[in-house]
């Protein structure tokens, strides 16, 4: 039987775990003269180390590259999150103020003390769209901004908030009959104001490019994977757009449910159908469609917009002459609608 050779019994011993220099069979009494040989073998020994090693991991592969409309939908969500999580909020924060203080800074009842909504960690994902948004493809020049008056506005109100429910909760009133309450009240207002129409502003001006890349993105989803949960999906989420557009128009005198209500049958009968299509996928396939991240929250608030979308469409059949929506029903709708927005933004599909 051969004798192992020199390169096999190096590996042995390093593989036993010997140190290196016992391996080379080197004391530290090494005469100059083989210092060569020493190099040598050690270097030969760090090649058969490596050889031993585990290997390299693959390469990751790269993201396929982003459709311009992909990236467009990207970076309208930075801008969409922002109002998800700080609009509602700033406005309720508002109408509770508001249903309590009059126009004075003063309580409208006697015995009802007013507050607000502290507003702070909701307002984190809007200065990251303002952070990031610049920077981000496409250029949104416009958009980005309205973007930063909505911050500065909503950065305001907040501050001023939180300094009045401060005052309220520590019933600083007492003190001073209400002085502070009516010298801020008419920043306040004034902030408010400014806000809302920041806001205004923000929505349209995303509403509008969104409207665009929704439906070619719908486009690319069909292209690419056929009619599944997400393209029902998307294609329901427009279709209420377009139904509680039609229903909350304003006409000419300013109220709300003008002449297009008229309209609104085509609208509503296109929800029908996209609802329909939204359910029957969802039963058809109820593993893929649980599968997708927020999908449970999602399908409860289609439930709850369609309740409050066939009360308004109801009122809608039944002409003028018996009524039209309250403004309760509409005021319904467009909260609700609001909501299926905010769990479609949640959700997650994976490609």
């Amino acid at each position: 039987m051969p004798s192992p050779s020199p390169r096999a019994r190096l590996r042995a011993t390093l593989a036993a775990g010997a140190p290196l220099g016992l391996a080379l069979g080197l004391g530290l009494g090494a005469t100059p003269g083989c210092e060569a040989l020493t190099s040598a073998l050690e270097e030969k020994a760090q090649e058969v180390a490596e050889e031993m090693g585990p290997p390299d991991p693959p390469p990751v592969p790269p993201e396929p590259a982003l459709t311009e409309d992909e990236q467009l939908s990207a970076k309208l969500a930075l801008y969409i999150e922002c109002r998800d999580r700080a609009s509602r909020r700033i406005r309720e924060s508002w109408a509770h103020y508001d249903e309590r203080v009059g126009e004075d800074g003063t309580p409208r009842k006697k015995g009802l003390r007013p507050y607000l909504h502290k507003i702070d960690t909701e307002l984190r994902p809007c200065e990251e769209a303002v952070a990031k948004g610049p920077t981000t493809a496409p250029p949104l020049p416009e958009i980005e901004a309205a973007m930063a008056r909505y911050l500065q506005h909503a950065k305001a109100f907040g501050a001023l908030a939180i300094e009045l429910d401060a005052y309220y909760n520590d019933e600083g009133y007492t003190q001073d009959r209400w002085a502070k309450g009516k010298e801020l009240a008419p920043t306040l207002r004034d902030t408010w104001q400014a806000w809302d129409a920041a806001d205004t502003e923000l929505h349209d001006r995303v509403d509008a490019r969104k409207d665009v890349v929704d439906r070619a993105m719908l486009t690319l989803i069909e292209e690419r994977q056929g009619k599944d949960i997400e393209w029902h999906t998307r294609s329901l989420v427009l279709a209420t757009k377009g139904f509680v557009r039609c229903a909350t128009v304003p006409d000419a005198k300013g109220a709300t449910g003008g002449p297009a209500d008229e309209g609104c049958a085509d609208a509503w009968t296109t929800l029908q159908q996209a609802e329909a299509d939204f359910r029957r996928e969802f039963e058809d396939d109820p593993t893929r469609a649980e599968s997708v991240f927020w999908m449970s929250a999602f399908e409860g608030s289609v439930t709850d917009f369609m309740t409050a979308a066939t009360a308004v469409a109801t009122a809608l059949q039944q002409g003028p002459r018996k009524g039209k929506p309250t403004a309760e029903a509409r005021a319904a709708l467009v909260d609700e609608h609001e909501g299926l927005v905010s769990d479609f933004n949640n959700l997650r599909f994976e490609r």
